[in-house]
């Protein structure tokens, strides 16, 4: 009997995470199903969080909305006086406008 220790780091919201999870569990199964003697082995699997934006708030907001607070937050890095995410400009909501994902209908 084997045991298979595995360490994953992940987001713990992110979806392609979920993706990932899931294929694991599907190996995993298909491993014990085909390797011989492979039901008689174990998988020890340690998760970790890594978070891909620590700075994302608690409570979820729409995708654009987070965009524009990130905008802003970059403009009022390189000191150009925006002082406040709610302070947009046309810009900052073009762009916005420009990199949301289409909708799938």
């Amino acid at each position: 009997m084997t045991n298979f220790s595995i360490n994953i780091v992940s987001d713990p919201v992110c979806p392609w995470c979920y993706i990932g999870k899931k294929r694991l569990d599907k190996a995993i199964a298909l491993y014990q199903k085909v390797y011989p003697n492979g039901r008689s082995d174990t998988f020890t699997v340690t998760w970790q969080a890594y978070y891909l934006d620590p700075s994302a708030p608690a409570r979820g907001i729409s995708w654009e909305a987070r965009l524009l607070q990130k905008l802003a937050a970059t403009r009022s890095a390189h000191g150009d006086g925006t002082d406040s995410s709610a302070d947009h400009t046309d810009e900052d909501r073009a762009t916005a406008q420009q990199l949301r994902a289409p909708s799938r209908a």
